[in-house]
């Protein structure tokens, strides 16, 4: 009966052991990590990040990325310019699309149209002409598209001043709708 009675003591004694190490353990969880808090967005990150999400374009990531590199979603940012969809653009849609936007020139926002006026397919992507209408100024310039990335980009042509300096953007077509926007966080223009 002796026997008896210590085999159930030392029985008792390692469930004793094994219950007190697993609360410890749980404790030492909570203490250690578990109590600490998830970091919380600031509003202006909250604000910029629904802004970023609901325009779905490169300049609105950018944007995000610019005000918080160290971001609570800095790396899925990445991944969502890299998922942008954009649906097809053919040569006929740009040419018969007269673009309408503001740009801010020196402090001063005008408001200015773009045209394309020949477009010519460069090993599966697009070179173009286009002109640029800013009131009493006209300006040419050529650039070309990324068919592949849908970035656009533009140079000046001739010599006149002042110069619009007009920095790369991105065509999307969503919705049956086409716009270009720019991808610079130091200069925005959209032309829809």
């Amino acid at each position: 009966m002796n026997q008896r009675k210590t085999s159930y003591t030392l029985r008792k004694g390692r469930v004793a052991l094994i219950v007190g190490l697993l609360v410890i353990l749980a404790l030492g969880g909570w203490y250690f990590g578990g109590s600490k808090k998830t970091p919380e967005l600031t509003v202006n990150e909250r604000k910029d990040w629904n802004v970023a999400i609901d325009k779905n374009t490169v300049f609105y990531y950018r944007k995000y990325l610019s005000n918080h590199p160290n971001g609570e979603y800095t790396a899925l940012t990445f991944d969502m310019i890299d998922s942008i969809y954009n649906a097809p653009l053919t040569e006929d849609e740009l040419l018969a699309k007269r673009f309408t936007g503001k740009y801010t020139q020196s402090g001063e926002s005008k408001i200015f149209s773009m045209r394309f006026t020949e477009i010519t397919p460069n090993a599966g992507d697009y070179d173009f002409k286009c002109r640029i209408n800013m009131g009493p100024q006209l300006k040419d310039l050529i650039g070309s598209i990324d068919m592949d990335s849908y970035d656009i980009s533009f140079e000046e042509l001739g010599d006149d001043y002042p110069k619009l300096n007009i920095v790369n953007g991105r065509v999307y077509k969503r919705g049956g709708e086409m716009f270009i926007e720019s991808v610079d966080v130091e200069q925005y223009w959209v032309l829809r």
